[in-house]
């Protein structure tokens, strides 16, 4: 009792440590806030050069008035601030609204496929696994923000652009992937009444409706200051996602936001957001030869044996954000909250006949709750020292206080191994039909985890003749303090660290429209879950600890042509690969870095306009993913191409019809493990799972508020490996065929 009263004074003694600084922040930021209402200077409302990008304040991104057909050349998930994507000293795309309208992705994957170094997504339940630079799932940001949640999702119908910006970012955020980072801006209140309502209809059942509000809210707004809202609302069904499997997939969105104009200049945002997921995966993980990917989808066409396996998923979350000028610092403060429960059963069928006839060989149920506390700071100030030379300094502070309650309990055959019929009833149906003691539950968990994670980091851009030149540099310090328990098995004390990453990067205008780049990050990431863990074994902590041996570098050239009608970016890197684990794979297992940087490759995007109404977006990607011992890395598609094209008529006749075409190429893939005879013979050490190709086309009509598209994705209805592994030796194959109409009404 003695021993778990210290543990308990430590823990206390270290959370009101780590959350006395940010509150003293807070009070102090505030008290500032509360200063400047009242005394302002004059500068601080002058509107800046019109060639100038003033931070903060263009964080709501709502369209960019600087784009050309696909074309975006504002980002803002980059450095914490809004800027030029060709004085980024690394490779980034904007997917923007316009992008967003023609492809009508029902998922984010639908449409960053178009991206350079990413083309790949797999789907595991309601999580969407976007692969960046052969690192799995990236970094998840919200807003500049990351997104703390246990299934990184946000749907389409609260996104105004996404940003896709690659390469470590570990000394803006912290714990990220080396790969990249996919920042989804959200649609914010506007000071202008506008609405959209929508209907879709599409392949495997699905349907969807929704509606947007947003405007100024009457008798509460003045030409000089506003309090608008937004409100929108979603809700779907159907979408089974493969081949042969028609599963309901029911999911509700409801956002609401306001925002109002502090006076002197700023304004305060409040977002409250809620959505709600649910998946019956029994036929989800298909099974067949888990190594050349050739699977009998007929054993998972039907689509009601196991009608009480399903796995859900919420997220509740609320943000406070205040943007406000302090003298020549551009200042933002945000408090965020988010509670994510999660649960999942989970059936994992053989393809043998066990005397049972074919029958599942083990069944899982997971459940977990993570809830999570943020805070972050920023601050930007911009000042030259002569006319030739600007500094541009951000700095921040960050804290994070994490919860995680989560339970696992697996059943094995072959006393489990019951007829399809018989499964409901003798397994998984919920956590009380099991028995802890059972030995028939050989794997259990009850894991509790505790986590508090603060840094402070600093970037340092100067730019020389004119923008001419610019030399960026930047430092984070981050303290990381964990406790993870089994409370069935046995725990180690509470782990802590802490870690400094540097970046450097340069910026060489050669000629107008043409940069040059290099860059040389470091990052690292923490696991968040404990994984598998028998009863009586200890929680092996050595793997979570921040590892900041992680490196990136890149190089390549900014190029915009004919009035940012056309836009090339090329660029060449070179980066450790994170998210995996000791095995290779990407699971609940701790997470590692490979040692050396083992993934090298040349990357191209392009957009182009040629002329008013037809735009390009498209990609290559060509690549050398390796392992530790230098064999190729299983999963991933060394070479990826793309493109997406549309053409709406601008008069005549056929004004307002469109029309558009896509193409995917996912090259040949290393598999899991190499076919064998059945006695563990290799029968073919070269085998790869095949390339494939797919087509996208769609048809658009618009007349005057009205729109009208029917779109098609993997028209060919081709069905491929998307990914091995993870648990179990589970194959994930491509969507089958996905055909959707929809309609709109806008005001």
């Amino acid at each position: 009792m003695q021993e778990k009263s210290n543990t308990m004074n430590t823990s206390a003694t270290r959370l009101l440590r780590n959350v006395t600084a940010p509150l003293l922040l807070c009070l102090g930021v505030a008290r500032l806030l509360a200063q400047t209402t009242t005394t302002q200077d004059n500068s601080q409302t002058t509107s800046p050069h019109k060639d100038e990008v003033l931070t903060m304040s263009a964080f709501d991104v709502t369209e960019d008035q600087s784009s050309e057909g696909y074309n975006s050349t504002l980002i803002s998930g980059a450095n914490r601030m809004v800027v030029p994507i060709n004085e980024l000293d690394g490779s980034a795309f904007v997917i923007n609204q316009e992008l967003l309208q023609d492809v009508n992705p029902r998922y984010i994957g639908d449409v960053t496929k178009f991206v350079a170094g990413v083309g790949q997504a797999y789907y595991y339940s309601p999580l969407e696994s976007i692969v960046i630079r052969s690192n799995q799932s990236g970094t998840n940001l919200v807003d500049g923000f990351p997104l703390q949640s246990f299934t990184p999702f946000l749907p389409i119908a609260l996104i105004q652009q996404i940003e896709v910006i690659k390469g470590a970012d570990g000394v803006l955020y912290g714990s990220v992937s080396g790969g990249g980072l996919i920042n989804r801006v959200t649609k914010q209140p506007q000071d202008i009444a506008a609405g959209d309502i929508w209907g879709e209809l599409g392949s495997y059942g699905f349907w969807q409706s929704g509606i947007d509000l947003t405007g100024p809210i009457p008798n509460l707004s003045s030409p000089n200051e506003h309090i608008d809202y937004r409100f929108i609302y979603e809700y779907q069904e159907g979408g089974g996602r493969q081949q042969n499997l028609v599963t309901n997939f029911p999911q509700l969105t409801l956002e609401g936001s306001v925002r109002a104009s502090l006076p002197g200049g700023g304004n305060i945002t409040a977002t409250l957001s809620y959505v709600n997921r649910t998946w019956n995966p029994a036929n989800q993980v298909t099974s067949g030869d888990p190594v050349t990917g050739l699977v009998d989808v007929s054993l998972f066409d039907k689509d009601s044996d196991y009608p009480n396996l399903v796995e859900k998923q919420s997220d509740t979350r609320g943000v406070v954000t205040i943007e406000k000028p302090i003298g020549p610092v551009q200042n933002r403060l945000s408090l965020q909250y988010s509670d994510d429960p999660w649960t999942d059963d989970a059936l994992f069928p053989c393809c043998t006949d066990n005397g049972y006839g074919v029958s599942p060989l083990f069944a899982r149920y997971r459940e977990q709750n993570g809830k999570t506390y943020n805070l972050y700071y920023d601050g930007i100030v911009k000042f030259n020292v002569t006319d030739m030379v600007v500094n541009t300094i951000n700095f921040g502070y960050d804290y994070q206080y994490f919860t995680n309650t989560g339970i696992q309990i697996v059943n094995y055959g072959p006393n489990f191994s019951y007829g399809d019929s018989d499964y409901p009833n003798n397994a998984v149906t919920g956590y009380n039909s099991f028995n802890l003691l059972d030995p028939n539950n050989s794997v259990q968990t009850d894991e509790l985890e505790t986590e508090h994670t603060w840094g402070a980091y600093a970037n340092w851009r100067v730019s020389i003749l004119k923008d001419r030149f610019s030399i960026i540099a930047g430092m984070r310090y981050e303290s990381y303090w964990e406790n993870l328990s089994n409370r069935i098995g046995s725990s180690l004390p509470p782990v802590e660290g802490s870690v400094h990453l540097y970046r450097a990067g340069a910026v060489l205008k050669i000629i107008d429209g043409i940069n040059a780049f290099a860059s040389y990050d470091q990052t690292y990431t923490v696991n968040t879950s404990i994984g598998f863990i028998p009863p009586g074994s200890a929680v092996s902590t050595g793997d979570y600890l921040p590892n900041p041996g992680a490196t990136s570098r890149e190089a390549g050239l900014h190029m915009s042509f004919l009035k940012n009608r056309v836009s090339i970016e090329t660029s060449y890197y070179s980066l450790a690969q994170t998210g995996l684990t000791s095995g290779g794979e990407s699971s609940f297992q701790p997470i590692i870095f490979l040692p050396n940087e083992t993934n090298t490759g040349f990357e191209l995007q392009v957009t182009y306009t040629p002329v008013p109404g037809w735009d390009f977006v498209g990609s290559y990607t060509n690549a050398s993913i390796l392992n530790a011992d230098g064999t190729r890395a299983p999963n991933y598609s060394e070479i990826l191409g793309n493109f997406y094209t549309k053409y709406t008529f601008q008069d005549g006749p056929m004004k307002g019809f469109g029309i558009s075409l896509g193409m995917n190429y996912y090259g040949n893939k290393a598999p899991q493990a190499l076919p064998t005879n059945g006695d563990g013979v290799v029968t073919d050490p070269n085998y790869l799972v095949p390339a494939a190709t797919t087509v996208d086309a769609g048809v658009s009509y618009r007349w005057h508020n009205w729109s009208f598209e029917l779109t098609g994705e993997n028209i060919g209805d081709k069905v491929f490996v998307t990914q091995f592994g993870g648990s179990d030796l589970a194959v994930w194959m491509s969507d089958g065929r996905q055909i959707t109409f929809s309609t709109h009404y806008k005001w």
